[in-house]
């Protein structure tokens, strides 16, 4: 070590320790050389922990085979270390080429495992002193003025080293101050040999901001397309098992993606939408769902008419094409029928609303025979507003008229006095 009122390194450990950033010197005092020193060690040590916090440790472009660690030649008790460049704790270090662990200066001897053992490999990264009697490069001894020397230099010195069945980890015991430190590989060891199955590489490689810029943004643009990919959807040509239902009923939903994550089904209109139960589990490309026509919590009573269902997964939300969801028949409060005076035995059409339900009965009975029987007429074409049915060929005026369907088994009846039946008109 160099001539100093106090050790540099106790100095520069203590100030980062109390997170000091800088040095300023005052006017009207003695200058020291150890606030010198610190000024420069400060400003070196925070620019190398802002490498290690925001970079990390690593090799560059070109280099990954450095510090590479990889059987000997011949294979024995012993490693090579691959040479290039890396960085350590904000420090770049250089290893020379064919360096093996055995030819460090001062490495101890590997111990040949009894049965399976996990060795650490590390490599221990420092700022060494270089002074007047160690360098030929750099004249430190000031020969051409003052003929003696002043300062030191400091220079980045390492050495690999291995913790014997350490279990992947740096022992904190072997760990310094000022010193850092980084894994290059795990040795799973069985016998007096390294063998290459037995190395598992540890190191970061091409350890470079434009080059990992790149390639995130490629790997998002991947990520991107594979969400896009398993994102949920409808199949076009058959979104339903059948294209119109209604509640109390199961329906089939098909389509891709569809058990991904919590996969949760709501229908409706737009403006009321209801969470759906899943009946079962949801498979990739189905899911059956039951339309309930109570309220049972979280479920609800899905809309009537044209509604929609949607599929949420946890990559993303599809809404399938419109399926017509039956309510009970009813009439049509304005129109009811056309005409309004129904010539015997002849068409007419009732107006409403769910007419095409499936199982659609129409009855009529005499207005003047409240407890006679109900007579079923003939019903065809129907649509979602009319069904053409066929009048009596009866000598009556008023009748009574009521229908239901598949959905509700309960009659709906149109009027409940004989001004609001149908009138017949004799011909």
């Amino acid at each position: 070590m160099g001539n100093f009122s106090r050790n540099p390194d106790d100095e520069l450990n203590n100030a980062v320790d109390k997170k000091y950033v800088g040095v300023r010197i005052e006017q009207n005092v003695p200058l020291l050389e150890r606030d010198l020193n610190l000024a420069t060690d400060l400003l070196g040590a925070n620019l190398r922990g802002l490498i290690q916090e925001y970079i990390g440790d690593g090799t560059g472009i070109g280099n990954d085979g450095a510090f590479a660690i990889t059987p000997a030649s011949p294979v024995g008790n012993d490693f090579k270390i691959g040479a290039g460049t890396m960085l350590v704790g904000g420090i770049e270090v250089v290893a020379p080429p064919q360096m093996r662990y055995s030819t460090q200066t001062g490495a101890p001897p590997l111990k040949v495992p009894v049965g399976q053992r996990v060795d650490t490999v590390y490599i221990d990264v420092w700022l060494g002193e270089v002074v007047a009697d160690q360098t030929v490069n750099v004249d430190l001894l000031n020969a051409d003025d003052i003929q003696m020397p002043t300062s030191v230099r400091l220079r980045p010195s390492w050495a690999v080293r291995v913790a014997e069945g350490s279990d992947s980890a740096i022992p904190a015991a072997d760990q310094k101050k000022g010193h850092a430190y980084c894994i290059l590989a795990v040795l799973t060891r069985v016998g007096a040999e390294i063998e290459v199955a037995e190395i598992s590489d540890r190191r970061y490689q091409r350890l470079q901001l434009v080059d990992l810029m790149t390639r995130v943004a490629a790997v998002e643009q991947d990520i991107a397309l594979l969400m896009n990919a398993l994102k949920p959807s409808f199949w076009v040509a058959r979104p339903f098992d059948k294209p119109s239902g209604y509640n109390g009923r199961e329906i089939v939903l098909y389509g891709k993606n569809f058990d991904i994550g919590d996969v949760q089904v709501t229908a409706g209109n737009g403006q009321s939408l209801v969470a759906v139960e899943i009946v079962g589990d949801p498979q990739p490309n189905a899911i059956t769902v039951f339309l309930r026509t109570t309220l049972n919590f979280p479920y609800g009573i899905p809309p009537v008419g044209d509604i929609t269902f949607h599929v949420k997964t946890a990559l993303g939300t599809a809404t399938s094409p419109e399926f017509r969801n039956w309510g009970p028949p009813v009439w049509n409060a304005n129109t009811p029928f056309t005409p309004d005076l129904i010539p015997n035995g002849q068409p007419f059409v009732i107006n409403g609303a769910f007419l095409d339900a499936p199982g659609l009965e129409v009855q009529v009975q005499l207005a003047s025979n409240p407890n006679g029987p109900w007579i079923p007429l003939g019903v065809s074409q129907p649509t979602e507003t009319t069904v053409h049915v066929t009048a009596l060929p009866m000598w009556d005026t008023f009748y009574k008229i009521r229908m239901r369907s598949e959905v509700a088994q309960s009659w709906t009846v149109y009027g409940s006095s004989i001004k609001s039946v149908v009138v017949l008109q004799f011909p």
